[in-house]
């Protein structure tokens, strides 16, 4: 490769570059593993999406003669000292992502960020990290799926794992199951006066009001969260009520007060990216009917400690009802999430946060 015909370019609004953005995704990915959101990509390209205020970004792509072969967002924060990475794609070759990680770096340098931060596509609240092994399976909704090249990528370039997640796959559960630990935490919990339902979907403005006040509280230590205001919350998570399964959506409460949710979504695999009308209509039909549930966000305020696992019990038992398997999604190592029915765990999916300090870049 002549790496003197590698170019990067950095654009604004230009259909032609926007264009060329969406497509190599399209080109890197068979069709049952694509997972780009192209509206919602475009959204964030023209600056238009509802979290845009929120911060200020630059687009790059890298061409090799006429050719797009890499891309990314570089996302800032105000008063942050990381530079954020996201939407990256790249062709199999450590000469291309390293021009293009080149030129993010000599950026970062110039102003002064101390650390570049990624996969991170633009926000906590959209999609981030880097999925790091199983990419052979199928990927499950909400998944950050990504080339299996990826992480050889970010390591050759320089870039450390600085934090991990993982996602485990849960079989199906048998009538006779039980687990005495869950079952004798919830009637725990049960007895002192908690509440823990599933929710109408007639009470689902209620409940993502209640899940809002939670998350800020309980998220807020998590890495890479930033937060948003409630307006901006309800209008992203606004279209949960069409696709959500509220047998799935569990809420605790004491004393006629929120203080805990376990949300499970219809494992639609790739199914709702860049879907038609005709296709939402089929989704709302089969919502009821799905055979696997991608458990992926469970939180309960720190002054009950043990309410997280009755909210895991009250979830197994829906699962059970419905003879589902499930996938309890995207927990971050070293926090609690994942320590309940081991004997049902098969395969355990794993991501990663990659971070790199900022100094001159070697080739």
């Amino acid at each position: 490769m002549d790496q003197n015909k590698l170019k990067v370019i950095e654009f604004d609004r230009e259909e032609k570059y926007i264009r060329d953005f969406l497509n190599l995704a399209k080109k890197l990915y068979k069709p049952e593993f694509y997972c780009e959101n192209v509206n919602e990509v475009r959204e964030i390209l023209l600056e238009e999406h509802v979290l845009s205020k929120y911060f200020s970004i630059r687009k790059l792509l890298v061409y090799y003669e006429a050719s797009v072969v890499a891309r990314c967002i570089l996302t800032e924060y105000e008063g942050d000292s990381n530079l954020y990475i996201g939407f990256f794609e790249s062709v199999k070759s450590r000469k291309i992502a390293g021009k293009l990680f080149e030129y993010c770096e000599n950026y970062a340098l110039k102003n002064s960020y101390k650390r570049i931060v990624g996969p991170v596509d633009a926000s906590f609240w959209i999609k981030y990290r880097l999925k790091l092994n199983l990419f052979d399976e199928k990927p499950y909704v909400g998944e950050p799926y990504n080339r299996e090249y990826y992480p050889a990528l970010f390591r050759d370039c320089g870039f450390e794992l600085t934090d991990s997640y993982s996602s485990v796959r849960y079989l199906n559960i048998e009538k006779d199951y039980h687990d005495e630990k869950l079952e004798s935490i919830y009637s725990h919990f049960a007895e002192k006066g908690f509440v823990i339902k599933s929710v109408k979907a007639s009470d689902f403005d209620k409940c993502i009001e209640e899940i809002y006040s939670l998350m800020t509280k309980l998220y807020s230590t998590f890495p890479l969260f930033k937060k948003i205001d409630r307006a901006d919350f309800l209008k992203c998570f606004n279209r949960y009520r069409y696709i959500l399964d509220f047998d799935f959506v569990k809420m605790a409460y004491y004393k006629n007060r929120a203080v805990g949710f376990f949300v499970a979504i219809p494992n639609y695999a790739n199914y709702l990216y860049n879907p038609s009308p005709a296709k939402l209509i089929r989704t709302a039909a089969q919502r009821f009917r799905r055979s696997d549930y991608v458990l992926i966000y469970l939180g309960s305020l720190p002054d009950y400690s043990g309410l997280g696992f009755a909210l895991a019990a009250s979830m197994l038992s829906e699962l059970e009802k419905h003879g589902a398997t499930s996938i309890g999604a995207l927990s971050h190592n070293g926090r609690s999430g994942k320590a309940f029915a081991k004997e049902l765990q098969t395969l355990n999916y794993e991501y990663g946060i990659f971070s790199k300090k900022v100094e001159l870049y070697n080739l």
